[in-house]
């Protein structure tokens, strides 16, 4: 009976998260991996880093420079230049765009 009452709840609950869901940009920002060359370790060139923004084309560009500026603070000043964000953003559900 309390396995039946606890199912009952969970799948009573599930909708909630959803529906508190809002659709947000992802902007990405990564470090080319061809042209680095010896400026970025080979740690750096497999980083990466993400930022939502609201769903409008200021919000992609504004998610995506924040995702560049998460990640340069992560890497050398001699990797910088490397720091690319030209991937398309995409649309994600999540709980609030920041």
């Amino acid at each position: 009976m309390i396995r039946i009452l606890f199912l009952g709840l969970l799948l009573a609950a599930a909708p909630l998260s959803n529906a508190d869901a809002v659709q947000c940009y992802e902007g990405t920002a990564t470090i080319n991996q061809q042209n680095s060359g010896s400026n970025c370790t080979s740690t750096e060139k497999g980083y990466s880093n993400s930022s939502a923004g609201p769903l409008t084309h200021q919000g992609c560009t504004a998610a995506k420079a924040d995702a560049r500026q998460k990640l340069i603070a992560r890497i050398q000043q001699s990797c910088v230049p490397y720091v690319q964000t030209n991937t398309p953003c995409k649309v994600i559900d999540i709980d609030r765009c920041t």
